[in-house]
């Protein structure tokens, strides 16, 4: 209840709030309205440009029951006769934090740029020197990993310039971190690319994957599994998963699958042209990139 009347309580206001304004904004606020009743618009328009009064309003105001309860029933009706209030704060926020994701990868990508994209412990596939890279964040573990890995294989399929580099990234529990550890210990082997198609295609279904399972698909991809569980117990394992982690936080990674192409990351399971779209905008800024040098 608090959190719904501190989100909306601007929205509103009556005239228990309205007696904690300025004189001059009481006025401005009332010139649409009757003294009794305040219009939502009112209010909205004139605590647009003031919002550290609501700010002060709210915090004051929240310290009694009385005066809580009244935002809370105006709330309630300021929903019913504007229905679509919530609709138009959600796309705010969700507008605002796409932006601020940009804004963050926008900062941390320079200093990032050898980590995602030269680290010799990742499993990659595609070409050597690509035209376009792309990253994926990936946990075994997540549906929308696997969702969106027919797509990422046809990429490399479709687009011989192309490459994938895969960061291990194992967010849902112990059988992720274990499959993860499997995954890059199987980079030492040669055969990431055949282990991470046998976890992503698995129909095993979500927190049902074995230990047992993960080292029979690693065996059927042609891994040496006595070699792979000495490799897997290895400190610099450990280490590489904490580096995806910390790597993942700074850039504003925080779930699976992070994909990043170029200079943008796409949360989510991105469909097929999306990621076409993006790989060739990447190619684009690259050969921009190329004849400025």
């Amino acid at each position: 209840m608090k959190s719904r009347t501190l989100l909306l309580a601007g929205l509103a206001l009556s005239a228990v709030a309205l007696s904690a304004l300025p004189r001059h904004a009481a006025t401005a606020a009332t010139q649409s309205a009757s003294s009794a009743t305040i219009t939502d618009q009112a209010i909205r328009d004139w605590l647009g440009t003031h919002p550290e009064v609501l700010h002060k309003i709210v915090a004051d105001s929240l310290k009694d029951d009385s005066t809580r309860a009244a935002f809370d029933q105006l709330v309630h009706e300021s929903l019913l006769r504007q229905p679509n209030i919530m609709t138009e704060i959600s796309m705010t926020a969700q507008a605002k934090q796409q932006a601020d994701r940009a804004a963050m990868l926008q900062k941390a990508l320079p200093a990032a740029h050898d980590a995602l994209y030269n680290d010799p412990r990742d499993g990659r596939e595609g070409v050597a020197k690509p035209a376009a890279t792309v990253v994926i964040f990936y946990d075994p573990e997540c549906p929308y990993c696997k969702s969106i890995q027919p797509a990422i294989a046809r990429l490399v399929q479709e687009h011989a310039d192309v490459a994938v580099v895969y960061k291990d990234f194992p967010i849902l529990g112990p059988i992720s971190t274990f499959s993860a550890k499997a995954a890059l210990a199987a980079v030492a082997q040669g055969k990431y690319p055949a282990f991470h198609e046998a976890l992503m295609t698995s129909k095993i279904p979500e927190h049902q994957l074995k230990e047992e399972q993960v080292l029979d698909m690693a065996k059927t991809a042609g891994l040496d599994i006595d070699r792979l569980k000495t490799d897997m117990a290895a400190p610099e394992i450990d280490a590489k998963i904490a580096a995806n982690k910390g790597l993942a936080a700074s850039l504003g990674i925080q779930g699976t699958p992070g994909v990043i192409i170029g200079n943008q990351l796409v949360p989510g399971n991105v469909p097929y042209e999306r990621l076409v779209q993006l790989v060739d905008e990447a190619k684009t800024a690259g050969k921009q990139t190329a004849l400025l040098k």
